[in-house]
């Protein structure tokens, strides 16, 4: 998945879109199949995480160029003021020279920015090419294109006329200025200049194309002024790709039957609070009697690993009693290896999150004794000294069936079979500085809630381990079901969260999985133990931590 950032947890456009957020205040949003923006908030389809390499750098430029109106203050009542005043063609020029005035600036200041719009541009020349080829483009897109090509100081494209050519080299002087300009007042007082110029093409253009039937079948000629409503007005080469964008990755994800969030705008990550009474030595003295033989013994085996070993058969060192024999030997160089050498180990530094369904399956006894476990897990790494968060996950108990059916036309069954529809829900009952005897009264909170969004809750509580300065990151997930996020068929959420492992497992980060009663989880990841009655949780889920946890680097 080549738009995936070093960590492989993160598209690409997502951490472009974070930056943008956290930098600049640019809210984008991932929804739907939109491609669009108001001016404050950019809308970008939600992403398959498996899109081709060259979607991928088609939206990426797509996102700069919005991004850069709004970076670079293009005022949009002076835009809305131009287009009624002068018309939608008029309004094509002003949208031309203003695309060239923020790209220049966006690329000046962020030189990547230049480069995800140049492969856009070629994107798009190449798919005007093959446009071209049936009949000759539109007046303002040859001259968009000109525009582009002269100002960057590239050759004209094929596709763009002589009689374009002729005109924009006729008009570099104004052209040359527009990447120059301070604000987009100055770009409109050019834009009505280059206008005045381009006027006798695009009524020329008109002149020739309208004609309409009245109902008698007579032909009549219109009036070009009026050949183009203002809701039509071009939308400049980059902006105008946003319904193509939008098609290509609707399509895409319905062929390859792509995992997808209608929106994340909608999720939601909570703390736990404290409903318990009792102080953390009463929690603890109510719990430990249930599980203080699997505790101990785990706490026994790792404060007992040796903390170094001997390495014999050396030239140097201690001498090794078990080689004194040697000295007998006739070969000098067997005589010579006598001694031993103590290297010391260690523990890799760890850093554990213990990932619990929430779901609605998960209510009454499994989800009583899953919280006692977590009190014990938490517990007993504290001891360890080995940073410990506990995330709660699942989904709310809503879904956003009805504004998303208002927003794209579909009904229920075909946005299920396309989106997650339930926003999702994660409970932080412990962060990994908080001390666990302070925080220990939040478990006893844990609720049931919905549905069981494995692969993005993993991801999710990966994104946390990887903030992290430990060596070592392990997330321990507990869950009683298969994955399953409201998509039909369910086989699209399963995948989901199998390609989810495999990423957290690229990033570094070891997964471990206990399936409480559920043996689906041992299709998802060869560390994986279930737990055929809920007695046997916690001696599972220990001793599954124990064997994670003994793993070790030597010096």
């Amino acid at each position: 998945m080549n738009h995936l950032n070093t960590h492989g947890l993160e598209s690409a456009l997502e951490k472009v879109a974070r930056s943008l957020s956290d930098k600049f205040g640019i809210n984008v949003v991932f929804q739907g199949d939109r491609c669009c923006t108001n001016g404050r908030t950019i809308y970008l389809p939600s992403l398959p995480d498996d899109l081709p390499p060259d979607m991928i750098m088609v939206i990426r430029g797509w996102l700069d160029h919005e991004a850069s109106h709004i970076l670079f203050s293009t005022d949009m009542q002076l835009v809305a003021r131009f287009q009624k005043e002068h018309g939608p063609n008029a309004f094509g020029i002003f949208n031309i020279l203003e695309d060239a005035r923020v790209e220049a600036a966006v690329s000046k200041r962020f030189p990547g920015s230049g480069f995800n719009l140049r492969m856009c541009y070629e994107e798009a020349a190449a798919r005007a090419q093959a446009l071209a080829q049936k009949e000759p483009l539109p007046i303002l897109a040859q001259l968009a294109f000109a525009v582009h090509t002269h100002v960057n100081g590239l050759p004209y494209l094929d596709f763009v006329g002589q009689e374009i050519r002729e005109l924009v080299d006729g008009l570099s002087a104004l052209l040359l200025q527009v990447p120059h300009c301070p604000d987009c007042c100055k770009v409109a007082a050019i834009a009505l200049k280059v206008w005045e110029k381009v006027r006798p093409l695009i009524e020329r253009e008109k002149a020739k194309e309208f004609v309409f039937k009245t109902p008698a079948g007579d032909s009549h000629q219109g009036d070009p002024a009026q050949s183009v409503p203002s809701s039509a007005a071009f939308q400049g080469i980059i902006g105008g790709m946003a319904e193509g964008i939008s098609g290509s990755i609707g399509e895409y994800a319905k062929t390859s039957h792509a995992y997808r969030a209608w929106s994340t705008a909608y999720d939601r990550v909570v703390f736990g609070q404290n409903v318990s009474t009792n102080s953390h030595q009463e929690r603890m003295r109510e719990v430990m009697p249930l599980v203080s033989g699997v505790r101990r013994k785990l706490l026994q085996s790792l404060l007992a690993e040796p903390k170094a070993r001997w390495l014999g058969d050396r030239e140097q060192g201690a001498v090794n009693p078990r080689s004194l024999h040697r000295l007998a030997l006739p070969n000098a160089d067997c005589r010579q290896r006598i001694f031993r050498q103590r290297i010391r180990t260690r523990r890799l530094r760890t850093a554990v999150t213990l990932l619990v369904d929430e779901s609605s399956s998960m209510s009454g006894p499994k989800l009583a004794l899953a919280t006692i476990t977590a009190m014990v897990f938490c517990e007993a790494l504290s001891r360890l000294n080995i940073p410990t968060s506990v995330v709660g996950f699942s989904t709310m108990k809503y879904t956003l069936e009805s504004i998303a059916s208002q927003q794209t036309g579909m009904k229920a069954e075909e946005l299920r079979g396309m989106f997650r529809l339930h926003p999702l829900c994660h409970t932080v009952y412990k962060r990994f500085d908080e001390p666990f005897a302070k925080v220990s009264g939040r478990m006893e909170g844990m609720t049931a809630k919905s549905i069981t969004p494995l692969g993005e809750s993993m991801l999710f509580a990966a994104h946390g381990l990887l903030q992290r300065p430990e060596e070592r990151k392990v997330l321990f997930v507990m869950t009683d079901g298969k994955p399953v996020a409201g998509i039909a068929p369910e086989d699209i959420t399963f995948a989901h969260a199998k390609r989810a492992i495999a990423r957290i497992e690229k990033a570094g980060i070891d997964v471990a999985q206990v399936g409480i009663m559920e043996y689906s989880v041992t299709h998802l990841h060869h560390r994986s133990v279930v737990v055929p009655s809920l007695d046997k949780l916690p001696r599972a889920v220990m001793s599954q931590l124990r064997s994670v946890l003994t793993k070790q680097l030597s010096l």
